[in-house]
């Protein structure tokens, strides 16, 4: 098998190795017009009480447990909210000093199965930010500890630019070859935020690439004192924050978590009216993108309404007619709208009511007849 010549840098609390010198940040690509569909989990990341001290540990190959954590320079036992607030525009880092934020992979990605992973991933991020990913060679035994590999210009789908191990950018798919030869695999993936763009040469020499601590490319950066009910679909982050970041089977928001409601055109229906007509409902604060199902209460028992779901619109929001069960009993309910991958969770009370639906009242006008 070919070795990469590769210098082990060691993750650290102070320090992120860095496999290849970090290049200037630019914007994210366009946001695509078309809502894509919801990871399978979604979760909210708005406070500094959501985020952990990074504390690498190394479990079956794995060095960077499968949780936000953060890492500064100099942190000196301060808390994170020293380094980070939060806002409708999302995570700011407060200037005082670089920082990362790291998450772990449940298992690693193995390099086969990565180009589908980063054509769907993407990070709602200023241009003072560098998102990228977590690579370690794993095996019987575990050597070193993680390396990062940066997007060049953050996630573009499948256009996505890497800095290579030999210097300049590849594409995924050289990526992914290069990482299969050097028996890498992904494992997590990574944040930084700064003050300025990093302005840094791109390695060039293929047999000894040179690599750089994440303390010593940020350590010269100009450190200069210088709606909550819907998701964060057009929120633009600060030139050193992040809206937003999907990589695998999660979505992170890092905007103020939603609160999910649920409208009923009206409180009370009949029983034939609910299940012939049905029940016409709006609801917000979902995950864009996600699937909703509905539920039907009435006091400590419930059910599924089977065979109604509704898809989250890029706001988070959604609308229609849920139609219920045929027979039901006079009573006070609660219908419910509950998020598939985020959790959210939206109640209205419903009455039914006995008696059939209204009849139609024919409205006086002109007839046309053809013929």
């Amino acid at each position: 098998m070919t070795r990469l010549r590769f210098t082990a840098v060691a993750l650290s609390a102070a320090a992120l190795g860095l496999a290849a010198v970090l290049v200037p940040t630019s914007s994210i690509a366009e946001p695509i017009p078309e809502t894509p569909a919801a990871t399978p989990t979604v979760i909210w990341a708005d406070a500094a009480e959501d985020f952990v001290p990074f504390n690498p540990v190394v479990v079956d190959g794995l060095v960077i447990p499968n949780e936000w954590q953060w890492t500064a320079l100099g942190e000196s036992g301060s808390p994170f909210s020293d380094f980070a607030t939060f806002g409708p525009e999302g995570l700011t880092s407060t200037e005082v000093a670089p920082f990362a934020l790291v998450h772990g992979l449940p298992a690693p990605i193995q390099p086969a199965d990565l180009a589908p992973v980063v054509a769907e991933a993407s990070a709602n991020t200023g241009a003072n930010a560098q998102v990228g990913i977590f690579v370690q060679e794993l095996g019987d035994e575990v050597e070193g500890g993680a390396f990062t590999i940066p997007a060049v210009g953050g996630f573009n789908g499948a256009d996505t630019q890497w800095m290579g191990f030999g210097g300049g950018t590849v594409s995924t798919d050289v990526l992914v070859e290069q990482l299969a030869d050097g028996g890498f695999a992904v494992t997590g993936y990574f944040a930084i935020f700064q003050a300025g763009p990093i302005e840094t040469t791109p390695p060039v020499d293929e047999e000894n690439p040179p690599v750089a601590r994440l303390s010593d490319v940020l350590s010269d950066t100009d450190l200069s004192e210088s709606a909550p009910n819907a998701a964060a679909r057009a929120v633009v982050p600060a030139e050193t924050g992040i809206a937003s970041y999907r990589f695998g089977d999660l979505t992170t928001y890092f905007t103020p978590q939603p609160t999910a409601v649920l409208t009923l055109a009206r409180a009370s229906f009949t029983a034939v009216q609910a299940s012939t007509t049905g029940v016409p409902v709006t609801g917000s604060g979902f995950a864009p993108g996600e699937t909703v199902t509905v539920g039907l209460s009435s006091g400590q028992s419930g059910s599924e309404v089977e065979g109604v779901t509704f898809l989250a619109d890029a706001d988070g929001n959604v609308s229609g007619t849920v139609v219920l069960p045929a027979g039901l009993e006079v009573g006070e309910y609660s219908l419910v709208l509950v998020g598939s991958s985020s959790s959210q969770f939206a109640a209205s009370a419903l009455v039914i009511t006995a008696g059939g639906a209204p009849v139609a009242v024919p409205v006086p006008g002109r007839a046309n007849y053809a013929g």
